[in-house]
């Protein structure tokens, strides 16, 4: 026996789901990237063991004297930039409104895990990420940063717009 839908009855959904995502049932989260270390830009670098020569850099930002330590890298000569930025994710906390699959049926919940669910288009954002951190509007109530805890799946009727993930809380 064969199974189908309209695809009046898909379009339908992928708008309400849309529309839970965009406007109404939505967390704004922000990515973690791991960091990346560049050159510094106030001293020159030494070749050999890619630290700071101690000699500033002509132009840079934080002039200091030859033959010291560069306060803007602290003599290693290279700044680790952490990257972010934020996305819009549904977010569920309480395992009652988790969303059930079998991919899932391995992973043990607890009180740490939450499931989000986004756009395939967010999803390469998400597997470069470090760490996600969840928004909490209330003013002065932490907001946990958690990590992947399974693997992303496609998720709707038609698998092609949305996907769905387990995280766990960092403690």
């Amino acid at each position: 026996m064969t199974f189908s839908l309209n695809s009046s009855i898909l379009d339908k959904h992928e708008q309400i789901c849309d529309y839970l995502l965009d406007t109404f049932i939505y967390k704004t989260c922000k990515i973690i990237y791991p960091q990346k270390n560049n050159s510094c830009l106030n001293c020159i670098q030494d070749t050999d063991t890619n630290t700071s020569t101690g000699i500033y850099k002509t132009g840079g930002p934080v002039p200091f004297t030859n033959y010291t330590t560069c306060p803007y890298c602290g003599g290693e000569g290279k700044l680790y930039i952490e990257e972010s930025e934020t996305i819009k994710l549904r977010v569920y906390f309480n395992q009652k409104q988790f969303v059930k699959i079998d991919e899932f049926k391995s992973i043990v919940i607890d009180n740490d895990v939450i499931q989000i669910i986004g756009y395939l288009t967010d999803l390469p954002k998400l597997e470069r990420a470090k760490e996600l951190i969840v928004d909490t509007p209330i003013e002065g109530y932490k907001q946990y940063s958690f990590q992947p805890l399974s693997a992303p799946n496609p998720w709707g009727f038609r698998q092609s717009r949305y996907f769905i993930q387990m995280w766990k809380r960092n403690h």
